[in-house]
């Protein structure tokens, strides 16, 4: 999937693409992840592949209007 954000392309890094990985291996599971490090783009990415690959309809509940508009 190319994601951008204001016509630029974003570079998923080496622990997102883990993070990513491991949340579509694992039914349950609890990701740690610090402030900056893409977690934003990880639910992007596990969104997509919902949607997308398994046909599932998904719905994310966010606490503001701001997150909604960053995924956007």
């Amino acid at each position: 999937i190319d994601v951008t954000t204001k016509g630029k392309s974003i570079e998923v890094r080496d622990y997102q693409t883990q993070a990513i990985l491991q949340s579509l291996r694992y039914y349950r599971n609890l990701l740690i992840s610090p402030t900056s490090s893409g977690k934003s783009l990880i639910l992007y990415y596990k969104i997509r592949y919902h949607i997308d690959i398994l046909g599932h309809n998904v719905v994310l509940v966010v606490p503001t209007t701001q997150l909604c508009h960053q995924l956007k």
